[in-house]
C-alpha cells in the first residue's frame, strides 16, 4: 500500500529538528566553535616570538588567538644559543620550569678561532647562556602558553587571505574566519603578514646564507665557538650533554667553492680542518638545513591593525646569536608598549598612531643588536681584520667582554668607549721594538 503524500510531509516536519541537530553535531568541533570568532589580538606564527607574545598578552587578560600552519612545536634553522639576556627573558615569561634538565646546555662564554689558529675566549659578565634545540625551546614555550585561559592556539592552520574589514582585520583559513583588532606577524623571515601589509623593505645587497646541522656527540667545550675562515664562519653551540649544533654562514656573492647536494657539507667543513677532525663517519650521511638570504629589511614594524615581531620585523644576520633573545625582548615589551593601548581603545582596529610606543620600544631593543651585527659583518667581509682583532681580544679579555656585553644592550660610558677605540688602534699600529 502506497504511503500517502501528506504523511511524508508530516514526517519531514516532525523529524527536521532532529536531523538538523545531528547534522550540526557531526561538524568538526573546531569549525562550530571557531567560525567567525572575534579576538582582540591574532598572532600568525608559533615560533618563540609568537608564543612569547601570546603568553604576555594572555597574562594580561587580552583575548588572543595564535595560528600556526604546522604542528607545534615547530623546528627551524637557527643557531640555538640563547645569550644570558635571553635566559633572563625566559625566566620572566615563566618558561624555565618546562625545560627538562637533559634538553639544554649552559655555556659560559664565547671563544673565537682565527684562520691562523689564534684563540681568544671570554666568559659572559651577565652569567651563562643556554644552548637548546629549537624544538625543546618551542615545546617549553608551548606548555607555558597552554596554561593560560585567554590564549587559544590553532595548530596546522594556514591563513589563506587577509583583508581589512569593519572595525578589524579579517583572516580566513580553508574553513574558518576570524576578526581581530590587531594582527601580529610573528611568521619569520618570509613573513606573509609583512608582505600583505606592504611593510617589506628593499632587498639587501649582501646574500648571506646559512647551513646548519646537529651532531650526536658530547660537547668538547663549555663555550660557544666561532671559527672565522676566509669569507665564511662556523658557529659551534652545545645544545645538550649529548649534542652539538654547527651553523655555517657565508655570502654567496663571495663565490666561495661550495658544492651542492650531498657534497655541500664536505665542502663547508674543508674551510675548517679543526672541526673536520672532530667528526666521525661520512659527512655525506649527515642531514642539514639551509636558510637565506638572511637579511630582511622592513619599512616599518607597524601599520593600522598590524604589528611585526621577531624575524618578521627585520633581521640583519645570525652571526651575533641574538635573534631569539631580541624576539623575547620585543614580546615582553608589549606589557608597556601595547597592552595599555588595547585597554584604552576597547573597540575597533588598533591604529598605527596607537602603536607608536611599540615602534619606540622596538628601536630601543634592536639598536644594540644591529650595531653589534654590523661590526661583526665588517670582520666577515674583511677577513684580514679578523686576525688582528682576535689577537687583541686574546691580549685584552676585558675589551672582548665589553664588546660582547654591548651586543646584549649594556651601554658604556664615554671613557669606556675612548678606551675601546684606543685599544683597537693599538692592534693596527706598529709596536715599538724592545
Amino acid at each position: 500500500m502506497k504511503k500517502q503524500p501528506y504523511r511524508r510531509i508530516i514526517n519531514i516536519i516532525l523529524f527536521f529538528p532532529i536531523n538538523l541537530a545531528f547534522s550540526l553535531l557531526s561538524l568538526p568541533r573546531n569549525t562550530v566553535n571557531k567560525l567567525d570568532s572575534d579576538y582582540d589580538v591574532l598572532i600568525v606564527g608559533g615560533g618563540p616570538a609568537g608564543l612569547a607574545a601570546g603568553i604576555v598578552l594572555a597574562e594580561a587578560g587580552i583575548s588572543t588567538l595564535l595560528c600556526e600552519r604546522k604542528k607545534l612545536p615547530v623546528d627551524k634553522f637557527c643557531g640555538e644559543g640563547l645569550m644570558p639576556t635571553g635566559v633572563t627573558y625566559l625566566q620572566q615569561l615563566g618558561v624555565q620550569k618546562f625545560l627538562p634538565t637533559h634538553s639544554f646546555f649552559s655555556f659560559k662564554g664565547i671563544r673565537y678561532h682565527s684562520p691562523r689558529g689564534v684563540i681568544a675566549e671570554v666568559e659572559f659578565a651577565e652569567g651563562p647562556g643556554l644552548g637548546i634545540r629549537r624544538t625543546a625551546l618551542s615545546q617549553a614555550l608551548l606548555q607555558r602558553a597552554q596554561e593560560l585561559d585567554f590564549l587559544d592556539i590553532a595548530q596546522e592552520t594556514k591563513i589563506q587571505t587577509i583583508e581589512y574589514g569593519k572595525e578589524g582585520v579579517i583572516l580566513r583559513t580553508k574553513d574558518r574566519s576570524f576578526k581581530t583588532r590587531l594582527l601580529i606577524g610573528a611568521d619569520g623571515h618570509n613573513s606573509l603578514v609583512r608582505h600583505w601589509a606592504g611593510l617589506k623593505g628593499s632587498p639587501a645587497p649582501s646574500k648571506r646564507w646559512g647551513a646548519g646541522l646537529h651532531l650526536a656527540m658530547p660537547p668538547w667545550s663549555s663555550f660557544v665557538e666561532v671559527h672565522w675562515g676566509q669569507g665564511i664562519e662556523a658557529y659551534v653551540t652545545p645544545t645538550s650533554e649529548e649534542q652539538v649544533g654547527i651553523v655555517f654562514l657565508w655570502d654567496r656573492n663571495s663565490n666561495l667553492p661550495i658544492a651542492k647536494g650531498n657534497q655541500r657539507l664536505s665542502s663547508l667543513f674543508q674551510f675548517f680542518p679543526y672541526l673536520q677532525q672532530r667528526l666521525d663517519g661520512e659527512l655525506t650521511q649527515l642531514s642539514y638545513r639551509m636558510l637565506g638570504p638572511l637579511c630582511r629589511q622592513v619599512t616599518s614594524v607597524t601599520a593600522d591593525g598590524i604589528l611585526l615581531i621577531g624575524d618578521a620585523a627585520g633581521f640583519l644576520d645570525a652571526l651575533t646569536g641574538e635573534g631569539v633573545s631580541v624576539a623575547l625582548a620585543e614580546a615582553l615589551s608589549l606589557k608597556e608598549s601595547l597592552i595599555p593601548s588595547l585597554r584604552q581603545q576597547s573597540r575597533g582596529i588598533i591604529t598605527k598612531e596607537s602603536l607608536q610606543a611599540y615602534e619606540t620600544s622596538y628601536h630601543q631593543i634592536t639598536q644594540d643588536y644591529f650595531r653589534f651585527a654590523k661590526r661583526a659583518l665588517i670582520l666577515s667581509q674583511h677577513p684580514w681584520l679578523v686576525e688582528g682583532v682576535i689577537r687583541l681580544f686574546r691580549r685584552d679579555p676585558l675589551l672582548f667582554q665589553e664588546m660582547i656585553s654591548s651586543g646584549m644592550g649594556r651601554h658604556h660610558s664615554l671613557g669606556e668607549h675612548i678606551g675601546q677605540v684606543a685599544r683597537l688602534l693599538k692592534t693596527f699600529l706598529p709596536q715599538p721594538e724592545n
